[in-house]
């Protein structure tokens, strides 16, 4: 059977299943399709010699057509999820807290928890997260010399990122060190920001 002959009698099965429907009752469906009411009518009295008649017939009674506009729109759909779970996969390989990923990418911590699980990722020990003043001006460094101005815009996180796998920081350490320059919250921060300013500023 040709791919023709087969997308015309599987296009004719699908008449059928509108006949079932109709026989029910239901004409909705054929309204939508905008089968004119005296063409109802007609498979509506159709027996089933002549439904099975139509359905192994190779001659289609329906037109196909691709829209391209919405193919174009798939596509292009397919490939941004594509990308945004291969960020989040990334994210998670370099540490991200629930809150990162709930910050840049909307998931819940169950949809965090099985992620990790499914990568066989473990949690770390949230000391793990805590740096020493070293470390902390190094990230504000790599920070400052990236092209990210908002650490709270999306776009930001691949900055972020691209610390942590540069410094071998978590990104979740990378994430509180680069807030705690951009809103110092404590005097070691505005200390070692000032520090950072005037003794190890990037060249």
């Amino acid at each position: 059977m040709s791919d023709t002959s087969a997308i015309s009698q599987a296009a004719n099965h699908f008449l059928l299943h509108l006949v079932m429907e109709l026989k029910a009752g239901n004409i909705r469906r054929c309204e939508a399709l905008g089968i004119p009411p005296e063409v109802i009518r007609m498979l509506r009295g159709m027996t089933l010699e002549e439904l099975q008649c139509v359905c192994s017939s190779k001659v289609s009674v329906l037109s196909f057509a691709v829209n391209s506009d919405n193919l174009l729109r798939l596509i292009d759909y397919a490939r941004q999820e594509c990308q945004r779970n291969e960020t989040m996969d990334r994210a998670l390989a370099l540490g991200a807290s629930i809150e990162i990923m709930h910050h840049y990418f909307g998931i819940n911590g169950c949809d965090v928890a099985m992620r990790r699980r499914i990568a066989g990722i473990v949690v770390r020990d949230g000391r793990e997260y805590a740096l020493s003043d070293d470390d902390l001006v190094r990230v504000w460094h790599h920070w400052v010399r990236s092209s990210a101005t908002d650490l709270y815009e999306t776009s930001s996180l691949d900055a972020l990122m691209l610390i942590s796998e540069e410094t071998s920081l978590s990104l979740t350490a990378v994430w509180r060190a680069v807030r705690e320059y951009v809103t110092p919250r404590n005097r070691r921060s505005v200390r070692l920001k000032k520090n950072g300013r005037d003794d190890h500023s990037p060249p």
